[in-house]
Parts: structure tokens; C-alpha cells; sequence
């Protein structure tokens, strides 16, 4: 899932965007920083706030404003 480097690495599979924040997710013990969701990604800053902000709606994930970070945790309906 996640290269030595912590770039996501989907192994040439084609799955889609939210399958990839849970997985990071997943790889990170249930919480990442949204900048770093950037970074790992390679995605814009635009396109993960409105990922996150999809998900968010739909329960998938919870964000928490930690300071100037929003910090991504894993919701109800996340799994």
C-alpha cells in the first residue's frame, strides 16, 4: 500500500479515490494529517478537500481542525 518512501502505491490497480484515503488511513493506525493526504498522494490540496469533504458527509471519515491542520480520522461508516 505504502512505498519505503510513504507514497501510495495502488500496484498498478485501478481503485478509486476514497479507496485510497482509507487505505492510508488504514496504514496509519486510523488518523493522518489532510496535508499529509496531499503529499502521499500527489493530489491538489483542492481535490483531497473535496474528497475529504464527500466523505465526511457521507460518514466515511470525521475531520478534527487541530490548529491550522485538520487532522482525518476514521468515522462510522469507515472500513
Amino acid at each position: 500500500m505504502l512505498t519505503e518512501s510513504g507514497r501510495v502505491d495502488t500496484d498498478g490497480l485501478d481503485i478509486d479515490d476514497e479507496t485510497v484515503v482509507l487505505r492510508l488511513l488504514t496504514a496509519k493506525g486510523g488518523r493522518i494529517r489532510q496535508s499529509s493526504v496531499v503529499e502521499r498522494t500527489d493530489w491538489s490540496p483542492a481535490k483531497v478537500s473535496r474528497l475529504l469533504t464527500r466523505m465526511e458527509k457521507r460518514n466515511r471519515i470525521d475531520r478534527v481542525r487541530m490548529g491550522r491542520e485538520k487532522i482525518v480520522v476514521s468515522g462510522d461508516g469507515a472500513s
